[in-house]
């Protein structure tokens, strides 16, 4: 007699599923075709990976460049500023700005946005007589060629 469940769950009918061999699974043999097709499959989807990979670095270089670079490999834009400041005889800390290039261009021509720290070193730099230093031709006879 067969058993008829009629429980949302049978102790029973549970046990008869446990009893259940698990289904035969046959051995599938793989040629040398399928071997290259999976290959060709992983390698597309790789390549598409670093395509994007590489797609983010350069967004993430140009966002770099847009923003403003703080310093490149073996650059300080501080000690730069510091230096210039020093030439137009404008006393200036490292602590007292914060220097970044701006634009897409990292070279040395590139502008550079420099903002003090507290305004009072700003007005004192406006009221010494050294602000007449601070010409065109003083700044292109820097020989990095940076603006400040």
């Amino acid at each position: 007699m067969k058993h008829r469940c009629e429980s949302w769950y049978c102790e029973i009918c549970n046990n008869e599923e446990s009893r259940k061999p698990p289904p035969q699974q046959s051995p599938k043999n793989y040629t040398p075709n399928d071997v290259m097709t999976k290959l060709e499959k992983m390698d597309k989807k790789y390549n598409s990976l670093f395509k994007q990979y590489s797609e983010q670095i350069t967004i993430h270089e140009e966002l770099k460049r847009e923003v403003g670079v703080p310093y490149e490999d073996n650059e300080n834009i501080k000690s730069m500023i510091k230096k210039k400041s020093e030439d137009l005889e404008i006393g200036l800390s490292e602590d007292q700005f914060t220097a970044f290039k701006m634009g897409k261009d990292t070279s040395l021509n590139c502008p550079i946005k420099v903002t003090l720290t507290d305004e009072q070193i700003k007005e004192d730099i406006l009221r010494s007589r050294s602000k007449t230093s601070l010409t065109t031709q003083k700044i292109n006879s820097m020989d990095d060629e940076s603006t400040l």
